[in-house]
């Protein structure tokens, strides 16, 4: 497999060297024949002597990344030879950029191409190692987080401008995080890296960037017991985009940490009456609206605003698409009223869980809810069965 594929390389290579270079160059037509005979390291220094004798010459630039990408991906990854990838990765990177800059109608434009996106070779080179390198990161995250990490760092050497460079990066702060989190030092160390992350204002995704990096930059805050920055944070990142709900819910959730209840209970209720202005875009479905309804009620109750619970919970309860869920909002509502001593309220409220028919008929919460309504209602006996049916459920669990 690896013969063919580098055949297939080697052809296009020579291709192009005959095209670009005119075989006009002794040394870079050498190196290509060691390519074509897969001596890649006499190759190198076939190219290297080229750029020796000439610093200026495009073509033996070109050559040697390339080379410098295969020898790494296909010889020293293979070999263990980690510190020899960095370098040569690196290396591919400066010299597709320098043959780009000494050849651009060859290396770095293609005139035929329709934009500058579709920039060739040398633009392509780098794209390729890049990918190369990230998406085999990607595929050992899971099973092995250190070496993928090598590959997410040798990707932001392939390629370290811009959103890919940032993406590489981040990436590899979150894997070194998981792996030390329980190390303040060591997490401080990585916070003090992410901060010096940057996120172009013209990156067309650059909200999506900003929201990561200030999600994991947060969440290390956290780790450390500074859950006053991690909210700060999210409340100056919500400022430039109000209607991300996911940045919402983040705000909300540091407010409720921090002890402000009523103010997590407003921003769920925002983040709902968003998802409810449009309810068919993704992310906005009808599972999303149940559960900011049920953090805003739970949040209002917690707070003692008993009366906006009550409404929140009655819009929660027009969500609900099971009788669990139906239970847990018709149970909010029930315990407001009993705070704001609407007892009749709150006993039609627990009828709807507990009696037949009701929602969840062994619900401990809920016959606990009927038990003591049913006493401030004066209603003694109805009490007592309650009881009874309360402490019978609590022995069979």
């Amino acid at each position: 497999m690896r013969r063919n594929h580098s055949r297939s390389l080697i052809l296009l290579l020579v291709i192009v060297a005959g095209v670009v270079a005119g075989c006009q160059d002794a040394f870079v037509s050498s190196g290509i024949l060691y390519q074509e005979q897969d001596k890649w390291g006499k190759a190198e220094q076939m190219f290297k002597t080229a750029i020796w004798r000439n610093e200026e010459n495009a073509d033996a630039h070109y050559q040697l990344a390339y080379t410098y990408g295969y020898r790494t991906e296909w010889e020293h990854l293979e070999r263990g030879e980690v510190d020899s990838a960095r370098i040569k990765v690196a290396g591919a990177h400066e010299h597709y950029l320098r043959a780009a800059e000494l050849k651009p109608d060859k290396y770095r434009f293609n005139p035929e191409a329709e934009t500058e996106e579709l920039a060739t070779p040398s633009e392509t080179g780098i794209k390729i190692l890049y990918a190369t390198m990230f998406n085999k990161g990607v595929s050992l995250q899971k099973d092995d987080p250190e070496e993928a990490i090598m590959y997410f760092e040798l990707a932001g050497l392939a390629d370290p401008r811009g959103a890919a460079g940032f993406d590489a990066s981040l990436l590899v702060y979150q894997l070194r995080y998981n792996q030390s989190y329980e190390d303040d030092d060591a997490v401080r160390e990585i916070l003090t890296k992410a901060d010096m992350l940057e996120i172009g204002e013209d990156w067309p995704d650059a909200n999506a960037k900003r929201a990561s990096l200030v999600d994991f930059k947060a969440t290390m805050y956290r780790t450390l017991g500074q859950d006053a920055m991690a909210g700060r944070l999210y409340e100056s990142l919500l400022e430039s985009d109000p209607e991300n709900i996911d940045l919402i819910r983040n705000v909300a959730a540091t407010r409720l940490n921090g002890g402000d209840q009523s103010g997590a209970a407003a921003l769920y209720e925002r983040a709902l009456g968003i998802a409810e202005a449009d309810p068919l875009k993704a992310g906005h479905g009808v599972d999303v609206r149940y559960g900011l309804a049920l953090a805003a009620a739970d949040a209002r109750y917690q707070a003692e605003d008993y009366e906006q619970c009550v409404e929140v919970s009655e819009k929660g309860l027009t969500l609900a698409t099971s009788n669990d869920q139906r239970s847990q909002m018709a149970r909010n509502i029930g315990w407001s009223h009993y705070e704001l001593e609407q007892y009749e309220d709150c006993a039609l409220a627990a009828e709807s869980v507990v009696m037949d028919g009701g929602y969840d008929t062994v619900s401990l919460d809920g016959w606990n809810l009927y038990r003591q309504v049913l006493i401030k209602l004066g209603r003694i006996e109805e009490a007592s069965q309650a009881r009874d049916r309360y402490n019978a459920l609590q022995d069979a669990g």
